[in-house]
């Protein structure tokens, strides 16, 4: 016994590669429209928080506006997390503005700029120690940071 010709093979194969191509690409533009759509509630429910919230939580929601904003905008992101990173300085608010440049720094990531992207998350890197606490002295217990021996592996 023998199969349909070569010829018939061949087409049936590329017909069959095409619909799988097909299929593949109309359910990768539906899971990245399904996606994009998926955080337009999100951003409203924070946009209408942020409208009444208080000045000290307003930029926790700005930072999570921006959040929301760094895939599908990233001008968007950018904008919110400029106006955290501005409130949370005129606040003193460390943590905000830690989360803020880290924001930022995604922001600068996903455009591609990545020397600015690292400063970004360095920048925040550094209010982060800062919040940690660790000042680099001896600590009154008698211990100190790990990062602060020489020669000594962190403590796991």
């Amino acid at each position: 016994m023998t199969g349909p010709p070569l010829s018939v093979q061949c087409r049936a194969s590329k017909s069959l590669g095409t619909f799988v191509r097909r299929a593949v690409t109309i359910l990768v533009c539906s899971v990245a429209f399904l996606a994009k759509a998926q955080h337009i509630p999100t951003i409203d429910s924070l946009q209408k928080k942020l409208s009444t919230a208080k000045s000290s939580d307003s930029v926790t929601i700005l930072n999570q506006i921006s959040w929301e904003y760094r895939l599908s905008n990233s001008q968007q992101a950018r904008i919110y997390a400029n106006q955290a990173l501005a409130l949370a300085e005129g606040q003193g608010n460390t943590r905000g503005q830690a989360d803020a440049l880290r924001r930022i720094g995604v922001v600068d990531y996903v455009q591609g700029k990545y020397p600015a992207a690292l400063q970004r998350y360095l920048e925040a890197a550094h209010h982060s120690y800062r919040l940690s606490g660790f000042s680099g002295k001896r600590k009154s217990d008698g211990h100190r940071p790990w990062h602060t021996c020489r020669n000594s592996p962190p403590h796991v």
